[in-house]
């Protein structure tokens, strides 16, 4: 018998759960997450992300579709990760099909299946999902009755090496182009694919592959041209004219899982035209939108009012050219310190200005400053572009040691055009500046220093020139790992040339790519964005079955000849290119076109699409209490392009400064600090949380409480919150414990906000205050009640020894009482019904 259409699969895969790792991952627990009946929408749409949970998690833009989708009433959006390989056997073992994890439905029976493409070596796990999920792994071969899939996401600025996989690609924002996509797949069913195809492809910001034809001439792609009428000759880049706060949802979905970047993300600015010739995202994402910094602000407060967060990623391409970020950063930094939670600024320049900003924003947590020069020399600085100089770095990193920071991170990379070997030695040379700057601060400095492989991209000056090839480059890592042996303080790290080898195919392929991706998938490949997972061996021996040569697509390309990417219209002109490649050859400056001068790269406006920020209003307040800094302009109108040129060091006290109390020494202990213990109950689908995620929960939602908790003392500060004994992942409990310290009374209020800030699963059910001196919770919880429900429905109630002479577990308990070991006691539900505490 057939199962109905989104039937949930959980019945089917629940009962391996406890045999995989983070189980809780392919659940859905986040809190915030929105469900519907699938069955009476008009269009569902499962966005996969083809890497697992903790990154696709971290995602922004997923998170920002999701919630575009969902506003739609007759629309449902749900998520798919890749599974770890561990549940990925358990799926394949059990023929169990890839499902979404809000609603278990199988992925196949989405309307939509909608890839984020973020890393070409995440390219083998798309085949594997669309396998797992039971679609035709090749979109030739998938029927009227068969998922759409589409692919998204920086990578589809050379779409070819995957299109055989795809039946279309959105190119450009995707909150500009998704909604109009849904809204033609709605109108289009009832016909044939083929039908619905050529619909879509006339859509601005959509490309369809199979209706174009690749002719080749050897090594060389000789034309693409469309097969049907009315289909555009190139496919064209879209984007949103403003940025806009309200793509946000209202309420943030908040992972109960631990991700990779476990904080609020927020874009303050898309696009940059800094010209870094290497850089394809400065090309791709032009023109530059501003979002405004009460925007910013409003949002920031509330999303962390509501979540919890610990920290906040002010997200763009380059934060210090965010015309607001001074007033920005004056207005936020305060306020957020209150609850202990940080800001983060991804993506500064080596530059003093950098240096102050970013010890503006240290209020809470500080770890090393960032430097991306992409090379130690100044030549090869002036070739890709970038402007600032060696000496300029170390001028910035006096500025940081003075400030009081001991480590700083470089980032560079060997194999750029025209390198030397003299090159090489200018970065050995520029570290040992770095260091002697700092030990004349009397610090001992450390500098770390990460090495990647240069991959040319398409849609960029660098777009033609030839990948340096994996013997040069291990050459040249040599060269440096012997270079700095005798540099003190220097920490060297790098990425494998092997691995960027295979990215530089992937970026540069052609659509005879795709045939040699499908040949690495069925000898194993996936997650090869993963060290541990990736082999160059395996892509070597897939590529010669293929019949696919490397150097077709790692060589110096021609001026003049059609490029893979060219069926893209991203509105830079290749001229505009070609003139910025022989500028770097010539070690040429192009300066930012934000100072007004257009250089006719041909996004469209000379300018004028530039969506500069307005300034904080005058009257700009949290709470009725006024935040805008004296620094902000006090007339409401957007910044002229004059703020970008002139940079100078923030008017930002210094961190030392600000954090020094009295005599230096940490804050009195208030008169009214108390201690509490609170009890709560762990249940349900909370079961698959660990420990260490239940923390992290309690923090959050403590946080967001506004309750009066008390923090640690220094830089990345936590709760002072002492978890009673570990409950082990897969049991539940109706009395679990911990302490935590706090600096006034906790209220009923608190505690209503507390609950409605946690997952389903996990509620606090109350507190009382300890006097002082009492017992820890280490030494006071010594027993536990326990129910255990076996699957023949037998109910046994038991009181265990948990701690000192005598102790033992529930899993020790079932294993000496039934002879059952730890791997075959899944399918007993195992309860904590009391933590017993001794006086």
């Amino acid at each position: 018998m057939t199962a109905p259409r989104y039937a949930s699969l959980r019945p089917r895969f629940e009962p391996f759960l406890l045999s995989v790792e983070r189980p809780g991952r392919y659940l859905g627990l986040e809190r915030n997450v929105t469900r519907k009946d699938l069955a009476s929408r008009a269009v569902t749409v499962c966005l996969a992300f083809p890497d697992t949970y903790e990154i696709g998690m971290s995602h922004t833009g997923t998170k920002i579709l999701y919630e575009i989708v969902n506003r739609r009433e007759a629309w449902a959006c749900e998520r798919t990760y890749a599974p770890w390989v561990d549940f990925e056997a358990v799926l394949r073992r059990e023929a169990i099909p890839l499902f979404a994890v809000e609603s278990a439905a199988p992925v196949r029976d989405f309307d939509v299946v909608g890839f984020s493409l973020q890393s070409e070596l995440n390219y083998t796990n798309v085949p594997n999902l669309l396998d797992l999920a039971g679609v035709p792994v090749l979109a030739a071969e998938r029927g009227d009755g068969d998922p759409l899939v589409i692919g998204g996401g920086p990578c589809v600025a050379n779409p070819e090496p995957v299109a055989d996989f795809f039946d279309l690609f959105l190119i450009g924002d995707g909150e500009e182009a998704f909604p109009r996509f849904l809204e033609e797949v709605e109108r289009t069913k009832g016909l044939s694919r083929r039908e619905r195809l050529l619909r879509f492809a006339v859509i601005p910001g959509l490309y369809v592959p199979s209706l174009y034809d690749v002719a080749y001439d050897g090594d060389r792609v000789a034309s693409v041209r469309p097969n049907a009428a009315g289909v555009p000759e190139r496919a064209a880049r879209v984007w949103v004219e403003k940025l806009s706060a309200e793509v946000y949802a209202d309420k943030p979905m908040v992972p109960s899982v631990e991700i990779v970047q476990d904080r609020l993300g927020l874009e303050i600015m898309r696009g940059c035209t800094q010209g870094c010739r290497f850089c394809q995202a400065g090309y791709w994402y032009r023109p530059v939108r501003e979002l405004d910094p009460a925007d910013v602000a409003r949002a920031t407060k509330a999303f962390i009012d509501e979540a919890g967060w610990s920290e906040v990623g002010l997200l763009s391409l380059s934060s210090a050219d965010y015309s607001q970020i001074e007033p920005l950063v004056a207005c936020l930094a305060p306020e957020l310190a209150k609850t202990k939670v940080s800001i983060s600024l991804p993506s500064l320049r080596a530059e003093a200005f950098s240096v102050a900003l970013a010890d503006a924003v240290s209020e809470v947590r500080k770890s090393g400053f960032t430097f991306a020069p992409e090379t130690g020399s100044d030549r090869l600085r002036r070739v890709i572009n970038k402007t600032f100089t060696n000496a300029d770095m170390v001028q910035a990193a006096d500025v940081a040691f003075s400030r009081g920071w001991d480590l700083i991170k470089v980032y560079t990379m060997i194999g750029l055009p025209t390198e030397t070997d003299a090159d090489l030695d200018e970065l050995v040379t520029l570290v040992r500046d770095l260091l002697a700057r700092g030990r004349k601060h009397g610090i001992r400095p450390t500098v770390h220093v990460s090495i990647g492989s240069f991959v040319p991209k398409s849609f960029t000056p660098f777009q033609w020139s030839p990948f340096d090839g994996v013997e040069r480059l291990e050459r040249k890592l040599s060269y440096l790992k012997e270079k700095f042996r005798t540099v003190r303080g220097a920490k060297l790290k790098w990425h494998a040339p092997k691995e960027a080898e295979i990215e530089a195919l992937l970026s540069l392929g052609d659509r005879r790519m795709s045939k040699a991706l499908l040949e690495v998938w069925r000898r194993g490949g996936r997650f090869d964005g993963w060290s541990e997972h990736f082999s160059w061996e395996r892509w070597n021996e897939a590529l010669e079955a293929a019949g696919i040569p490397k150097q077709r697509h790692l060589r110096a390309k021609d001026l003049k000849e059609t490029l893979p990417w060219d069926i893209v219209d991203a509105f830079i002109r290749k001229p505009f290119l070609v003139v910025e490649w022989k500028k770097a050859l010539a070690e040429g400056e192009t300066e930012d076109c934000k100072w007004g001068h257009c250089y006719a790269c041909g996004v469209p406006g000379n300018g004028e699409d530039t969506v500069l920020a307005r300034p904080l209003p005058a009257g700009f307040s949290f709470e009725g209490k006024s935040h805008v800094p004296a620094l902000a302009p006090s007339a409401d109108a957007p910044a002229t392009a004059a703020a970008y040129r002139t940079k100078t060091i923030p008017d930002l006290p210094p961190l030392h400064e600000r954090r020094r109390i009295g005599d230096g020494t940490a804050a009195p202990l208030p008169e009214s600090a108390r201690t509490y213990r609170v009890s709560f109950e762990k249940t349900g689908d909370a079961r698959y949380l660990s420990h260490r995620n239940v923390m992290d929960l309690l923090e959050r939602g403590f946080r967001a409480s506004r309750a009066p908790v008390r923090y640690t003392e220094g830089y990345n500060p936590h709760l002072r919150l002492s978890m009673g004994p570990a409950l082990p992942l897969g049991q539940e409990s109706r009395h679990e414990l911990f302490d935590i310290d706090t600096s006034d009374a906790l209220t009923d209020e608190h505690l209503s906000v507390l609950n409605a800030r946690l997952p389903e699963g996990v509620r606090v059910t109350g507190w009382t205050e300890l006097p002082r001196g009492a017992p820890s919770l280490g030494k006071a919880a010594t027993e536990a009640v326990y129910r255990f429900v076996l699957p023949d429905g037998e109910t046994r109630v038991e009181r265990l020894r948990i701690a000192g002479e005598g102790a033992t577990t529930p899993k020790r308990f079932l294993e000496s009482t039934y002879g059952l070991a730890p791997e075959d006691q899944h399918a007993i539900r195992v309860v904590r019904e009391e933590t017993v505490l001794t006086a």
